[in-house]
């Protein structure tokens, strides 16, 4: 079992939760609505000719009440040393990001800039964006 994999399972018995935990590419994950109670994409770039549309199946797979968490390098990251996709098409606005989530209500959505420190390729001054959004519903 993969070192994360198990770390996570045992974290999860330990706080008496239960999680599902699959390792699957964007293409290949099977998006059964009204499913999930969370998505996080963290640092998860899509390239902007699938994005919308993935983003949108995701959205379908929440339970009403669910929550979309999503950090990730802006646009504004291109030409930084800090990490992140050396492409436009793979980096985010927050408003493209918002137009994928509309039918979510947004309870935060921030574009800063912040000071990296995890890792050699992830150091220095980052542009990011930060995005928590609800599924209408209980």
């Amino acid at each position: 079992m993969p070192k994360p994999r198990k770390k996570a399972l045992e974290l999860a018995k330990r706080h008496h939760v239960t999680i599902r935990y699959n390792i699957n590419t964007f293409q290949d994950f099977t998006f059964e609505p009204n499913t999930f109670d969370a998505i996080a994409f963290i640092y998860a770039h899509i390239h902007k000719s699938l994005r919308r549309n993935l983003h949108r199946k995701y959205v379908n797979a929440l339970k009403p009440g669910g929550k979309i968490v999503l950090e990730a390098f802006s646009k504004e990251q291109l030409g930084n040393n800090s990490g992140g996709p050396n492409s436009l098409e793979m980096l985010y606005s927050k408003e493209e990001l918002l137009t994928d989530f509309e039918s979510l209500d947004i309870n935060k959505a921030q574009s800063l800039e912040v000071s990296l420190s995890e890792g050699e390729h992830h150091k220095g001054q980052a542009n990011i964006i930060r995005i928590v959004a609800q599924k209408p519903g209980n």
